[in-house]
C-alpha cells in the first residue's frame, strides 16, 4: 500500500510509492526548500498543479547528488515523468 501519482499527461505511466519512499521524498523536499503542503498524507485524490511538479523535477535533479546511490537510482528515473506530467492526482 501506498500513493499512487496519476498524471493528467495520460501518455505517462502513474508513479508509484510506497509510504516509505513517499515520506522520504517529501521530507527530502521539505529539506530543500519546497512547500509541500499540497502534497498528500493519504489517498484522496488530492492535485498537484503542473507548476508544483516542475519545481519537484527541478529541484530532485539539482540536489540528487546529496542523497545515497541507491536513493539516486529510484529517484533519476522520477524526474522526467515529475517534469512532464501535468499534474499529478494523488491516490
Amino acid at each position: 500500500m501506498g500513493l499512487n501519482l496519476l498524471p493528467a499527461n495520460k501518455s505517462l505511466k502513474p508513479l508509484e510509492y510506497n509510504w516509505g519512499s513517499w515520506k522520504f521524498l517529501v521530507n527530502c523536499l521539505n529539506n530543500w526548500g519546497v512547500d509541500t503542503k499540497d502534497f498528500s498524507e493519504r489517498n484522496e485524490g488530492s492535485l498537484l498543479n503542473a507548476e508544483v511538479c516542475r519545481t519537484v523535477a527541478d529541484v530532485i535533479e539539482k540536489n540528487l547528488d546529496q542523497l545515497a546511490p541507491e536513493d539516486q537510482i529510484w529517484l533519476r528515473e522520477h524526474i522526467e515523468l515529475w517534469r512532464l506530467s501535468g499534474g499529478f492526482e494523488q491516490w
